[in-house]
C-alpha cells in the first residue's frame, strides 16, 4: 500500500521541472534586467505596436514630468520584485532540479530510468516499459517503488539540508 508521503511525491515528480525551466528562467531574469524604463512607457502606451515619434517636439508640463517620474519610480518598484521573484523560482527550480539528481542517483538503475525517463523527459511509462522490455503492469509497479524509494532519499536529503543549515 502506497503512504500519503509517497502519494504526495509521486504528484510533485508530474508536475516536476524540466531542466529546460532553467535555462527558460535564467532567460526571463535577463530580459527583466535590461528592460529599460523607456521600455516600460511603450509598452504601457503603445502595447502591441511600434510608437511613432512625435511630429512636433513640445514643452513637457508639470504634470507629465510628475507622471514621468512616479512612473520611473513604480518601474524600479515591479522591476525589483520581478527580479526577486524570478531569481527565487530559479534557485528552487535548481535546488530541486540538484535533490532529484541526487535521489535518482541513489536508486536502482531501472527504476532511475523510469523516474528519469518520465518524470524529467516525460515520456509515458507504456514508451519506456515497451523500450526497457517490461510489460506496462510491471513498469507501473516498479514505477510506484521507484517513487517511494525516492521519497525515501528525497526526505533524507531534505533533513540533512536542515541539519546543515542550523
Amino acid at each position: 500500500m502506497i503512504s500519503s508521503e509517497t502519494r504526495r511525491m509521486k504528484q510533485r515528480l508530474e508536475r516536476f521541472p524540466r531542466p529546460e525551466r532553467l535555462q527558460a528562467l535564467e532567460n526571463e531574469i535577463r530580459a527583466v534586467q535590461h528592460n529599460s524604463f523607456d521600455q516600460y512607457i511603450q509598452q504601457l502606451t503603445f502595447p502591441g505596436r511600434r510608437p511613432q515619434p512625435p511630429i512636433q517636439a513640445s514643452r513637457i508640463s508639470d504634470k507629465i514630468a510628475w507622471i514621468a517620474i512616479d512612473g520611473r519610480e513604480r518601474f524600479e518598484r515591479e522591476k525589483q520584485r520581478d527580479l526577486k521573484r524570478l531569481i527565487a523560482m530559479y534557485r528552487e527550480t535548481k535546488h530541486l532540479l540538484q535533490a532529484a539528481q541526487f535521489c535518482i542517483a541513489q536508486l536502482p538503475k531501472q527504476e532511475a530510468a523510469l523516474i528519469k525517463r518520465h518524470c524529467m523527459d516525460g515520456e509515458s511509462i507504456a514508451v519506456i516499459a515497451k523500450a526497457i522490455g517490461l510489460s506496462r503492469a510491471t513498469a507501473y509497479r516498479t514505477y510506484d517503488n521507484a517513487v517511494e524509494h525516492f521519497t525515501m532519499f528525497y526526505q533524507d536529503a531534505m533533513a540533512r539540508q536542515v541539519q546543515k543549515s542550523e
